[in-house]
């Protein structure tokens, strides 16, 4: 066909060089085509599956507030059992035992069984106590009769006494009140930490503060105990108490931090909006 139109040497070359350009231009534009189509089809599946970990992440979200909730509830429930009935009758083994102590001593009867029956009554408040106690951890109900401040104040001093540790507890000058769920998640979070530092962090002080800034509470809770590496910690899949924590101040709207590193203690401040 080139051959027809009579060209000399060098416009055939330079009409095949144009043939080769359009043709390189047009596989170059294909492939960009073919890239951007690829590009665009990876950044839907991308939007796709990002849609996806959100819902996913609302979902598990959701059923954890659920089985909190349901926690609480069961909380509650065997709670009101150990008071109104487990304790009930302790309590009343325990003054069954105190009154045959009593006949015994009237009519002179054996200084061995009476010094047994004492025994079996001391074990039996004691039992009593401790019952009490586990109630208390339950569902404490100087958290709703007597407001956060209280109740945060006789737990930190009974886990004090209980595990030797020096625990202080301060409430900031016009706190004002706390209630409702914010308060129940800030006594959660108190407990949870201080059985995380009695079991882990070989500390012999702690400070557990409380205040306000505007509308959003500030809890803090410092120990001098060994600290860890939070990542570490984490990634063990050992900080579920920590897990723990982090999703109830989440659910609340919250944020929580910790400050840690080994041999320098450990900080966990925790901030709910109400």
């Amino acid at each position: 066909m080139l051959d027809s139109l009579n060209l000399g040497p060098w416009a055939r070359e330079a009409v095949f060089t144009g043939i080769g350009l359009l043709v390189g231009q047009t596989a170059l534009i294909t492939i960009l085509l073919v890239q951007r189509s690829r590009r665009r089809r990876a950044e839907r599946e991308m939007r796709d599956n990002q849609q996806m970990l959100e819902a996913s992440n609302q979902q598990i979200s959701d059923l954890f507030g659920r089985l909190i909730e349901a926690q609480e509830t069961e909380r509650s429930r065997i709670a009101r059992d150990l008071h109104d009935d487990v304790s009930q009758r302790v309590a009343a083994l325990a003054l069954s035992i105190s009154s045959l102590k009593r006949k015994l001593l009237n009519n002179a009867g054996d200084r061995g069984t009476i010094a047994e029956l004492s025994a079996m009554q001391g074990d039996a408040v004691a039992l009593a106590e401790g019952v009490r106690n586990v109630s208390h951890d339950l569902h404490p109900s100087a958290l709703k009769h007597a407001g956060l401040v209280t109740a945060l104040r006789e737990f930190c001093d009974q886990f004090g006494r209980l595990h030797a540790l020096a625990i202080t507890f301060t409430a900031a000058p016009g706190l004002g009140p706390i209630d409702g769920p914010a308060a129940l998640c800030l006594y959660r979070v108190v407990q949870e930490a201080l059985h995380n530092v009695a079991k882990h962090a070989r500390a012999r002080n702690v400070t557990v503060s409380l205040a306000r800034s505007g509308d959003v509470v500030q809890l803090a809770i410092v120990d001098d105990g060994k600290g860890f590496q939070l990542a570490a910690r984490l990634g063990q899949g050992t900080g579920l108490g920590l897990i723990s924590i982090d999703e109830r101040v989440r659910l609340m709207g919250g944020q929580m931090a910790v400050d840690t590193r080994p041999g320098g203690g450990t900080g966990l401040s925790v901030s709910i909006q109400q």
